[in-house]
């Protein structure tokens, strides 16, 4: 082994160590080298190193796939690190080398290949790769046909989410075209060897290589239903039915009893593709339902309460919740007999708190919360469970209703009869009750329609409430979630009387032993002080203030019991009281933001939970919002607290916090006076600007809105050292050459433009369009026009027409006309109203201000006139969206590892005309002073009757 590779394998390992010193030390070495040419072949030479133990293989395996990840997307302004021979050379070698290593192995090379071929594949410059991968299925040996199927399907897997388009569709019908044929072939012929081969091994590959087929057929078909599976239902449909009913197999288990083995798996994803062809391809699948109605049913029946058949119990109710949804399907249930039957032995047993549930319940909070929380999205029997019924009620309402209400009425009276051994009755009994009131609901909103037959409010007054008022807090801990849970999913139709009387019971429970407990009691507070009937808050901010300091108390306190140290129910229910209670809350801002400061010095430790880390932040953020909201000089009070830890924080390259300490910086130093940036904030400056800051894209937003914020409030004094704005001008350099991150560029440069003396920015100016330019012949985006037509009307607002003129066509002759056209013909629109106020006052000032618009550039007035009344009169005022709704959406999307903006840190909207009240005003006053008799046979005929109309209704004559 070589120098090279022995140096490689040492820093891999490094990776490994729990250390957070020696390990970001080596993640950082191996991050340079993705920067040299070859790193991508040696590392896929290292996986092949046999002298390398598995654990460094498979870590050179992750690597790999890190670096692809990161990496392989080299046309975002054509600056990618691999180099196009690096990247023939991997395409060429990673199939051939996947198909050798081990499965652990297989499993990153196969990430790996979907990453590449989401850029490549799509765009044809990787034609060799699914002949290549299809040609493997003749190989005859099922550890390359199984490594060819992991790596396709997660290729294909994107066709389940991505939005229809002819593209896409072109695409797909290529893959079908390759595939199709090959994959049916493969699917019988492992059909026929799973006869022969009845030995462990032999089974367990045969049906591990049906799974993976599945999956691919489930993925090809979900974008729609293509002409070649269509003719050919029963070669497939026929075959999922006999495996169906395969009875259990002992070759097929798992190693942990608890988890499901492979038939569960085979099964659970045939389910899953009955159900989509259930959902989307009704006529086509109608000669199926019987017989799989009737073998789901059998299964269904035939399968126990263990854990390992959970997904695929899941997935089987769902087929018949959605079977029982569709009118014309309904007769399949109608029979008295059948529903009875399906209540009986589908539905209540699959209800029933397991012993499996309570152990979950009492050593793995996380997970029971993360699954019963509301809005999760994993599939579990109860789950399951509630979605049948929900079917069954579409149509058949009353007698289901009918049949559980002898159930829960027989569930209660058990309870009853011995409260201490029954609770599990009784839990049963709240589960049915929930299942059958709720018939609509929006994802995270709670209940917002139930049922006839169900009353609410008299089961929460009967059987929720006394549960609550026990004095016990941690007696029957189920039951005491279950209690709350309710009063979760019914929350908005209680009455603000009833939660004024519900929510102190609930916070009592924040001192329950149990994390369940504590964690839904963190949830109701949260979800009950958003509530907002009608758009109005059910708890007005003086209320929630009165309840503030209790709340908080209790809050805090629950976190730092064992276990919750970062419990993220918690968190956002102390961001809930803070932003809910606004200025109200601001007394206690100074002991909430010390006890936020020590725990981020906690856990930026090892800054692991995602979720968490944000709350964490957004109450920061949030609270020096209200606070400065109303008395601006509080400011000192959380720089005081916070600038000491976040400098440590970036002493020690706690890159996971770095977004956020930036974003919270400016946020503070946003709130100061022009000319006030001394001390902490001078002494950071320097470290800002230095490149290693600016490697990780996730940091160019905050890191431009805080440089923004000291350009804005230090002016030339911050910069009087000119190797600085040097430094700021390299950086809009680095920004404007990718697509992410150009917008970015062209905020610092109109803040530098707006904030700095003109003869500072001078000497930059004809740079900036120069690089501008350049970046627009390499990659042209309608994005980078927008930012630049708004940087060229910044400069005519600022310094006027005739200066810009000069400055473009020093460059080359007439350039600044091949602009306009350019611009003003490919930019449609500009959607944010700062901008397009800016855009609007610029091309005025170009209209009516600019002499050489009426000479030399005569020919572009008509063009100007026409695209300033498109951006400024036809476009619709930008929405602001709220902080809830933000947070919302960053739920559902997941935090990931890149940019999460903080919701209460807002946005940098600076308005560099705020002189201007009306920009619309200000165009037709300039217009009609500049001289509308003169300047009206310029105006474009078909354009005249609107601006007439604009002129009149600000009170112009015409």
């Amino acid at each position: 082994m070589d120098e090279t590779m022995q140096k490689l394998g040492h820093y891999l390992e490094q990776t490994l160590l729990p250390e957070r010193a020696p390990r970001r030390a080596a993640e950082k070495y191996l991050e340079s080298m993705e920067g040299q040419a070859g790193y991508g072949a040696l590392l896929l030479q290292a996986m092949s190193q046999d002298v390398f133990p598995p654990h460094i293989r498979q870590q050179c395996a992750v690597t790999f796939k890190n670096y692809i990840k990161r990496n392989w997307e080299a046309d975002d302004g054509g600056f990618g690190k691999i180099c196009e021979a690096d990247r023939t050379t991997i395409k060429n070698s990673i199939v051939d080398m996947m198909v050798r290593v081990p499965e652990q192995i297989q499993a990153q090379l196969s990430e790996a290949i979907a990453i590449i071929g989401k850029h490549d594949f799509t765009s044809g410059k990787w034609d060799s790769l699914l002949p290549h991968l299809v040609a493997q299925f003749q190989s005859g040996d099922f550890h390359v046909i199984n490594g060819v199927l992991r790596t396709a399907h997660p290729l294909f897997k994107r066709y389940r989410h991505e939005m229809k388009s002819d593209k896409l569709w072109t695409e797909i019908q290529y893959v079908l075209d390759n595939l199709a044929i090959p994959l049916t072939q493969l699917f019988h012929g492992t059909l026929e060897l799973v006869k022969v081969h009845k030995d462990r091994d032999s089974q367990r590959t045969l049906f591990g290589s049906l799974v993976l087929i599945v999956k691919l057929f489930y993925s090809l078909n979900c974008q729609e239903h293509p002409d070649i599976f269509a003719e050919h239902m029963d070669k497939w449909f026929v075959p999922f039915f006999e495996l169906l009913a395969l009875p259990e197999n002992p070759h097929l288990g798992a190693d942990d009893e608890d988890a499901p083995g492979i038939l569960e798996d085979l099964k659970t994803q045939i389910l899953e593709s009955v159900c989509m062809f259930a959902l989307k391809y009704d006529d086509d699948f109608e000669k199926y339902y019987g017989k799989y109605v009737e073998v789901t049913w059998g299964l269904l029946v035939q399968t126990g309460l263990d854990l390992r058949s959970d997904q695929m119990v899941s997935v089987a109710m769902k087929f018949l919740s959605s079977v029982a949804r569709i009118p014309g399907r309904k007769e399949l249930f109608a029979a008295p007999e059948t529903l009875q039957a399906i209540c009986e032995k589908v539905i209540v047993p699959n209800m029933t708190f397991r012993e499996s549930d309570e152990q979950l319940f009492e050593d793995d909070w996380e997970e029971y919360v993360r699954r019963d929380h509301e809005g999760a999205d994993v599939d579990t029997r109860r789950r399951g469970a509630t979605d049948l019924v929900r079917g069954l009620c579409q149509h058949f309402e009353d007698a289901v209703s009918t049949i559980f209400s002898g159930y829960i009425g027989h569930l209660l009276q058990q309870y009853a009869q011995d409260p201490a051994n029954n609770w599990k009755q009784k839990d049963a009994a709240i589960f049915l009750v929930t299942s059958l009131a709720v018939k609509g609901e929006v994802m995270g909103k709670g209940a917002t329609k139930t049922s006839d037959f169900v009353n609410i409010v008299d089961f929460f007054g009967t059987n929720i409430v006394p549960d609550l008022q026990r004095e016990e807090v941690d007696s029957q801990p189920v039951l005491k979630a279950d209690a709350i849970k309710f009063v979760i999913t019914f929350r908005n139709i209680l009455t603000k009387e009833q939660h004024a009387a519900i929510l102190p019971l609930v916070a009592r429970h924040l001192t329950s032993k149990s994390q369940v407990v504590m964690s839904y009691a963190a949830v109701c507070i949260e979800r009950c002080l958003l509530l907002k009937p009608e758009g109005v808050p059910l708890f007005t901010a003086a209320e929630v203030g009165g309840m503030a300091q209790a709340l908080l108390t209790n809050l805090f306190a629950a976190m730092e019991t064992p276990g919750n140290e970062e419990n993220e129910y918690i968190m956002k229910a102390i961001l809930r009281t803070v932003s809910t209670g606004k200025e109200v809350v601001v007394p206690l801002m100074p002991v909430v933001t010390d006890a936020l400061s020590r725990k981020m010095m906690i856990v930026a430790k090892n800054p692991g939970r995602a979720r968490f880390n944000h709350y964490l932040f957004e109450v920061m953020s949030c609270g020096i919002r209200h606070t400065v909201g109303t008395n601006p000089s509080m400011v000192s009070m959380f720089e005081e607290r916070l600038i000491p830890a976040f400098q440590e924080m970036l002493t020690q390259d706690v890159v996971e916090f770095q977004p956020y300490v930036f974003q919270i910086m400016a946020q503070m130093l946003e709130v100061h006076k022009v000319g006030d940036v001394a001390g902490p904030y001078q002494a950071l400056f320097p470290f800002l600007v230095q490149p290693p800051l600016w490697e990780s894209g996730v940091n160019s937003a905050p890191l431009v809105r805080l440089l923004q914020a000291y350009v804005e409030k230090g002016g030339s004094g911050i910069l009087a050292d000119g190797k600085l704005l040097e430094a700021l001008l390299g950086i809009f350099q680095r920004l404007i050459s990718t697509r992410t991150y150009d917008h970015e560029g062209f905020n610092l440069l109109n803040t530098l433009v707006e904030s700095l003396p003109a003869a500072m920015m001078e000497p930059y100016i004809p740079q900036c369009f120069s690089l501008c330019f350049a970046r627009l012949t390499r990659n042209k985006t309608t994005k980078f026009m927008r930012g630049m037509l708004e940087f060229v009307c910044l400069l005519v607002g600022k310094f006027g027409g005739s200066g810009v003129i000069k400055i473009v066509d020093a460059i080359q002759a007439n350039l600044f006309s091949m602009m306009c056209k350019r611009f003003l013909g490919e930019v449609e629109a500009i959607p944010n109203d700062v901008s397009r106020k800016t855009v609007t006052v610029g091309l005025t000032k170009l209209l009516t201000e600019t002499p050489e618009m009426h000479s030399q550039y005569a020919e572009l007035w008509p063009l100007v006139i026409t695209a300033l009344y498109r951006y400024a009169f036809e476009a619709e005022d930008g929405g602001d969206e709220d902080e809830e709704t933000y947070l919302e959406q960053l739920e559902s999307g997941g935090y990931k590892a890149s940019f999460n903006k903080l919701a209460f840190a807002g946005h940098r909207d600076h308005d560099p005309f705020a002189a201007i009240d009306n920009a619309q005003l200000y165009f037709a006053t300039q217009l009609h002073g500049a001289g509308i008799q003169q300047l009206a046979p310029k105006i474009p005929q078909e354009l005249q009757p609107a601006i007439v109309k604009v002129l009149q209704q600000a009170g112009l004559s015409v």
